[in-house]
């Protein structure tokens, strides 16, 4: 029967995100992989951000350079390149017009050193503009330098970095193995029961009561 509630609750959050799809904030982080590096840098393997996000206050979008040539590619408040060790003299363009253009960008890792269109990385670096910040060391990168990146930029940050949070379309979810929960959607939003459609108080802070290893989740109201 437990079972059987938990899945109940799980279609209905999804039901809601899909029907609210496109009418909430979009992330101000980027994390932005390089799809060679796996390929063409085995070292790269082990210095993937899919762990150190999810416990550092925010939720970032990661998205491949690729997509850099997309003409509708969105703007960001601050860009990691994560080891673009293929990264072409188009993409880099791209993303030194959107430092010009106010974004904090910072390449993690090794940068355009496999790439056709660089012949070397300080070559690489240098096509990326003067405003570019470097991380050599990759596993540098922790839940609490990703969080104290996004606040220097002003991107938003939900909540200080420790436990495994996600907030993003309409759905706020926090794991607690740290300290107490304390979201900060930066506005108010309106909480809503997937299941019933009952609304609650508008809320800017959400501090759900969970035990360490415990897990709450909100939905809420574009």
């Amino acid at each position: 029967r437990e079972a059987s509630a938990s899945i109940r609750k799980v279609v209905a959050i999804q039901s809601f995100v899909t029907a609210h799809a496109g009418e909430y904030e979009r992330p101000s982080t980027l994390i932005l992989m390089d799809e060679q590096a796996r390929l063409l840098r085995e070292a790269c393997v082990n210095e993937q951000p899919s762990v150190c996000w999810r416990t550092s206050g925010l939720t970032p979008s990661i998205r491949l350079t690729s997509d850099l040539a997309d003409p509708s590619f969105p703007s960001y408040r601050l860009c990691l390149l994560w080891n673009a060790v293929g990264l072409t003299r188009a993409q880099a363009d791209v993303l030194r017009s959107r430092v010009a253009a106010g974004m904090t960008l910072v390449a993690v890792g090794r940068t355009g050193i496999c790439s056709r269109d660089f012949a070397s990385e300080d070559e690489a670096l240098e096509a990326l503009g003067p405003g570019v910040r470097r991380i050599a060391d990759a596993t540098s990168v922790t839940d609490a330098k990703l969080n104290e990146l996004a606040r220097q930029a002003g991107a938003r940050v939900h909540s200080e970095p420790g436990n495994v949070t996600y907030i993003g379309n309409g759905v706020a979810c926090v794991h607690r193995i740290a300290g107490p929960v304390r979201v900060d959607f930066g506005r108010e939003v309106t909480p809503v029961d997937p299941q019933t459609g009952k609304t609650s108080a508008p809320v800017r802070q959400w501090c759900p009561d969970i035990p360490v290893n415990g897990l709450a989740v909100m939905t809420y109201l574009p």
